[in-house]
């Protein structure tokens, strides 16, 4: 019997990318990567690519190659405006920046639609209340783990704001010039910073997240919360009559973002 149905990504779907397969050509240092980025509402998407050395460990800062060099045209492959739902390579000269004569690498894909922002931040419009002006706060705060989907997206799409050292991201250049941003997968102060500029927000105050927090109890009471129904890598962990995030991630996480005017 033949399965012959096919999953078909629902509109508004987020792009997907996938490495259809790698081949070194025999003799050569040359590896053909043929990919795809399967996007159900877009006819473009933005790619990068990044290769990880020594591909049996988890992909680490350490064993990132950042622009790898890709040959015979095909880094036109890479960037704004690739063509969606078409399979397209990249040919990337391996010798010329592993200098290993036998190992394991990854390949990783990224992509992005229409949709700009680097974080999946939901927003609450909270009205002024209790002394406090109406407050534009995200539901949930933003962990570890999410600030390093963004580092890699933007050593993938080459971000001049940064550079790689071994296992660490610095800013380059003006009040960012040699400032750390990640270390071991760990963002800095300075790094949440520098990616919530480029979302145009920044991090709530400890006041307005006390404020999201009361919802629409007065003043000085413990907030209404319960446990949601439905949690996502387990957020939100409690919710609140405006549906603000009232717990915690984990050791990790961060504050609470508020957009800028």
């Amino acid at each position: 019997m033949t399965f012959r149905d096919q999953w078909i990504p629902p509109l508004n779907c987020i792009a997907i990318p996938g490495v259809w397969k790698t081949r070194q050509r025999p003799n050569s240092p040359l590896v053909d990567i043929d990919y795809q980025v399967t996007d159900a509402d877009d006819t473009t998407v933005t790619v990068g690519a990044l290769i990880f050395t020594n591909s049996s460990a988890t992909p680490s800062l350490a064993a990132c190659i950042r622009n790898p060099t890709f040959v015979e045209g095909t880094s036109s492959n890479l960037g704004p405006g690739i063509t969606a739902n078409e399979v397209h390579r990249l040919t990337w000269n391996a010798g010329a920046d592993w200098s290993v004569n036998l190992g394991d690498y990854r390949v990783a894909i990224l992509a992005q639609d229409s949709r700009t922002n680097l974080l999946d931040i939901h927003y609450l419009s909270l009205p002024a209340d209790n002394g406090m002006p109406a407050l534009k706060i995200s539901r949930s705060p933003v962990g570890t783990a999410d600030f390093m989907q963004v580092w890699w997206w933007l050593l993938a799409t080459g971000d001049p704001g940064i550079t790689l050292a071994s296992n660490q991201i610095f800013g380059v250049s003006g009040t960012y010039a040699a400032q750390q941003f990640c270390t071991n997968g760990t963002t800095t102060p300075l790094g949440r910073t520098y990616v919530f500029e480029k979302m145009h927000a920044r991090e709530a105050t400890a006041q307005e997240v006390q404020w999201a927090k009361q919802g629409n109890m007065p003043a000085g009471s413990s907030p209404n919360q319960w446990s949601p129904g439905r949690t996502v890598a387990g957020r939100p962990s409690k919710v609140n009559e405006w549906g603000f995030d009232t717990g915690t991630w984990d050791t990790n996480a961060w504050k609470w973002v508020v957009p800028l005017p």
